[in-house]
C-alpha cells in the first residue's frame, strides 16, 4: 500500500517514529516531499516536540522563522500540561469568545492565530517563553490577572475594537504584567495614537485602582517613552493627566521629567511641567538636576530654556552663564 495512502492516524504515527529517529532539523527539510507530508512533520515537529529541542543550533532557527506557527500548535494541543504562552493564548482567547459573543471554532482558531502573531511581534524574551521558562518563572507569570493579559494581547493585535470590550471588563490598566509590562508602555512601543487615546479616556472615566505611587510609576515609564520617541503630545496628555487626578509628582519623579523632557528638546512639556509648579523645598532638588544636565547638547533650545528656569527660579545668573 502506498505510503499516502494509509490511514491519518497510522501514517502520523510514522511520522512521529520517523521525527523521532531523524531529528527536528533532518525531519523538517523532508516538508518539501509534498503538502501531505509538510502538513504532517509541521504538526509533529511543532505541536509535538518537547520545546528543550529547539534551544540551540538549526532546530532553534526553525523555530525562530515559525514561533508563531509553534505557538498556535502548542494552543491547539490537548495534550500535557499547557505550556505558559499557550495557556495565556487559551486564556485570552476564552475572554474574546466571551467578549464578542462567539462560539465557533473557527473564530477560536482565527484568535489564536492573531494572537501568535502579536506575540511574536510585541512578546519581550518570546524564545525563552517558549523553550526554556522555569518553573518559578511559570509561576511569577501566573500571577498576572487574566483580563489584564487579554488587553495587553488585544493591544499588541492592534485590535481597537477588542481592546474596547476588554476595558468594559475594568482591567487595571496601571498594572504591569509579566508578557508584556505596562499596557500604556506597549501602546507607545507600538506607537498607535488612537490606543493612547482609547486608554486615556478610559483613564479619565473610571476610578483610580491603584495606589497614587503605582500609578505614577507606570505614567512615568510611558512619559519617557513617549519623549524618547519625540510623541510630545501623547506626553503632555499623560502629565496633565497626572495633574488631575494625581497631582504633582514625588519629587524624584519630577526630576526625571524634567531631565528626559530637556534631553528630547520637548519645550512644551517643559512649558507645562514648570508652570504646574512644585511643593516648597523641591527648588534645590531641580537646580541640581538641571546642573547635571549637559542642556547645552540636548535637543532644547538654550534660550528659551534658560528663560524659563528662570522665571522660576531654578536657576540664576551664574548656573545658567556656565
Amino acid at each position: 500500500m502506498p505510503l499516502l495512502d494509509l490511514p491519518p492516524e497510522v501514517f502520523q504515527r510514522i511520522i512521529s517514529e520517523y521525527v523521532t529517529e531523524e531529528g527536528v532539523s533532518e525531519s523538517w527539510k523532508r516538508k518539501v516531499v509534498c503538502k501531505t507530508f509538510s502538513v504532517f512533520i509541521e504538526e509533529e515537529v511543532l505541536g509535538r516536540q518537547s520545546p528543550q529541542a529547539f534551544i540551540r543550533g538549526a532546530e532553534k532557527s526553525i523555530l525562530n522563522r515559525h514561533i508563531d506557527r509553534y505557538l498556535v500548535h502548542r494552543y491547539m494541543a490537548l495534550y500535557g500540561a499547557p505550556d505558559l504562552l499557550p495557556a495565556l493564548m487559551r486564556s485570552s482567547v476564552d475572554i474574546f469568545m466571551e467578549i464578542t459573543g462567539s462560539t465557533s471554532n473557527d473564530q477560536r482558531l482565527q484568535f489564536a492565530t492573531e494572537i501568535a502573531k502579536a506575540l511574536t511581534t510585541h512578546c519581550k524574551s518570546l524564545n525563552y517563553l517558549a523553550t526554556k521558562a522555569k518553573p518559578k518563572r511559570i509561576a511569577e507569570f501566573a500571577q498576572d490577572k487574566k483580563e489584564a493579559n487579554a488587553l495587553g494581547v488585544a493591544i499588541a493585535m492592534q485590535d481597537k475594537h477588542l481592546i474596547c470590550l476588554v476595558l468594559g471588563r475594568n482591567p487595571c490598566i496601571w498594572s504591569r504584567t509579566h508578557t508584556f509590562g505596562h499596557p500604556l508602555e506597549l501602546v507607545l512601543r507600538i506607537g498607535n495614537k488612537d490606543i493612547v487615546w482609547i486608554m486615556l479616556y478610559f483613564a479619565e472615566t473610571n476610578p483610580l485602582s491603584n495606589s497614587a505611587k503605582d500609578i505614577t510609576q507606570a505614567l512615568s515609564v510611558s512619559i519617557r517613552l513617549a519623549l524618547e520617541t519625540r510623541g510630545f503630545e501623547i506626553a503632555i496628555s499623560l502629565l496633565r493627566w497626572h495633574f488631575r487626578h494625581i497631582g504633582r509628582p514625588f519629587k524624584n519623579y519630577g526630576g526625571y521629567w524634567l531631565r528626559w523632557a530637556i534631553e528630547s528638546g520637548a519645550m512644551d512639556f517643559i512649558k507645562q511641567l514648570l508652570e504646574f509648579g512644585f511643593p516648597d523645598g523641591y527648588e534645590e532638588y531641580y537646580q541640581r538636576t538641571f546642573i547635571r544636565i549637559p542642556w547645552y547638547t540636548t535637543g532644547a533650545n538654550p534660550t528659551e530654556l534658560l528663560r524659563l528656569l528662570f522665571r522660576k527660579k531654578l536657576v540664576d545668573v551664574a548656573m545658567g552663564g556656565r
